[in-house]
């Protein structure tokens, strides 16, 4: 067991030292973790994970002896909330995300998975927010333009809804730089209107 814990190590530095990801801004993935109520990591690695999620898992088979839940290509995350960040540089990886956010669409179970992806990449998910020159990695002040999507089905949101205006509060907080698409405010602030006047209904009737 001794001996297996040494050579898991040591393939976890030997592969981390081939990767070049890099460590998000621990202060934006509180701010996700919390308003998304996302549980596991995807995309990440035994030196890499952050202790913000709770569960995570790797590529490399050999983490789960550190804990990972197992690889992109085994855990299974229907009724998981989840963050991806796959390497931009890795085509391969981030299709392999894509695919699984799009089949978490039409699980019975509540799913969702955020995603940050390039602002290039092509997708059919809820775009929450551009980011373009924010403090998005923790060596840099000025980040590459992401696009921060989330894929989410109709049991994800009923069990656990969305705080709009929560989001887009901190967000802007934690960086002026940050924009929120358009739509999808719209979208919302659409939905938190129809719900507030719901729930005013019912005491304008019984007052009457």
């Amino acid at each position: 067991m001794r001996k297996a814990l040494s050579n898991a190590f040591i393939s976890a530095v030997g592969n981390t030292a081939k990767q070049t990801k890099r460590s998000i801004c621990p202060e934006f993935i509180s701010i996700l973790v919390q308003e998304f109520t996302l549980q596991v990591e995807a995309n990440t690695n035994a030196l890499h994970r952050s202790d913000t999620f709770a569960l995570w898992c790797s590529d490399h088979n050999l983490d789960q002896h550190f804990g990972a839940l197992g690889t992109l290509h085994t855990v299974d995350f229907c009724g998981r909330s989840t963050f991806a960040f796959p390497n931009p540089d890795a085509p391969t990886e981030i299709a392999m995300t894509l695919d699984i956010a799009t089949r978490l669409l039409d699980s019975r179970w509540p799913s969702r998975m955020l995603i940050l992806l390039p602002h290039t990449i092509q997708h059919k998910f809820m775009i929450i927010a551009h980011l373009q020159n924010t403090p998005i990695f923790e060596d840099c002040k000025s980040g590459p333009p992401l696009t921060l999507a989330l894929a989410i089905n109709k049991e994800s949101m009923f069990v656990d809804p969305i705080n709009w205006s929560s989001i887009r509060a901190r967000l802007r907080e934690w960086s002026p730089l940050i924009q929120t698409h358009e739509l999808t405010d719209a979208l919302f602030r659409e939905r938190e209107c129809l719900l507030l006047s719901h729930s005013i209904a019912p005491l304008w009737i019984r007052s009457s």
